[in-house]
């Protein structure tokens, strides 16, 4: 079975710390990154199935960054959190989001089987368009 690499890339590192826990104890290979540069530095060391983007981050906003990922990697599927309320721009864009602070981890692991189910291939984000 394919190990899962997830992309993290949080400002906050108490947000990443615990993301980072979760995921890896799901078996996923997560590779954090604090900002857009780090991100895309990460981007061209290897491939990733999944990226997990804050969408408030100093320099480069999650959709700025999302925008430089798909163009890099189009198949890469895209999961923004957000504490602000842009939920509605962010979907607008093709995007799944989730509200920060995630009260239910759950919410989160949902969001990832969503986003690699099968159905979702023609879909990078696992909703129609």
């Amino acid at each position: 079975m394919k190990i899962v690499r997830i992309l993290l890339v949080d400002d906050e590192e108490e947000v990443l710390r615990l993301l980072q826990r979760r995921l890896t104890r799901r078996g996923y290979a997560v590779t954090t990154a604090t900002d857009g540069s780090q991100a895309l530095a990460s981007l061209q060391h290897g491939a990733f199935d999944v990226a997990i983007l804050d969408f408030m981050m100093p320099g480069m906003n999650g959709l700025e960054l999302a925008g430089q990922c798909r163009a890099r990697d189009p198949g890469l599927r895209i999961l923004m959190l957000t504490g602000s309320p842009v939920i509605g721009e962010i979907e607008a864009e093709g995007y799944l989001c989730l509200r920060k602070p995630l009260e239910n981890l759950e919410e989160l692991d949902q969001a990832i089987e969503r986003l690699l189910a099968p159905e979702s291939e023609g879909h990078p984000e696992g909703r129609e368009r």
